[in-house]
């Protein structure tokens, strides 16, 4: 299944809950570039990083695009609209996404794989 659709007149969609624990979300907004490394894609908890008010990576619930009129949808990031994270009890709402990439993070082998290769070794 491909997470990405540009069948909105507002860009492309990134549904967080279509990737999978540690992939990392990286947003370029008007102003700012983020990094959001996901904890829980389903409920949007992560690590993020980037802009004015993540100098330092710090746990947030990203909540997804937003606009005036409520348009957007909780837990998809769109270009073209400002995304909201909440952090410390205070909501960050950045400048419009203008484009997203995903990093997808590669499953560690078996213990019990890398045991047998690194015994064929000695």
């Amino acid at each position: 299944m491909n997470c990405l659709s540009t069948t909105s007149s507002l860009g492309a969609h990134l549904r967080l809950a279509t990737l999978a624990r540690s992939d990392t979300v990286h947003v370029t907004t008007t102003h700012s570039n983020y990094r959001i490394c996901l904890l829980d894609p389903v409920t949007g908890r992560a690590l993020v990083e980037g802009g004015r008010h993540f100098a330092e990576p710090a746990e947030a619930m990203v909540c997804g695009a937003t606009t005036s009129a409520s348009a957007g949808e909780h837990g998809e990031i769109t270009t073209g609209l400002p995304l909201e994270i909440w952090t410390h009890d205070q909501l960050v709402c950045t400048s419009p996404v203008l484009s997203f990439s995903v990093e997808h993070q590669l499953p560690a082998p078996p213990i019990s794989a890398t045991a047998s290769q690194e015994s064929k070794q000695i």
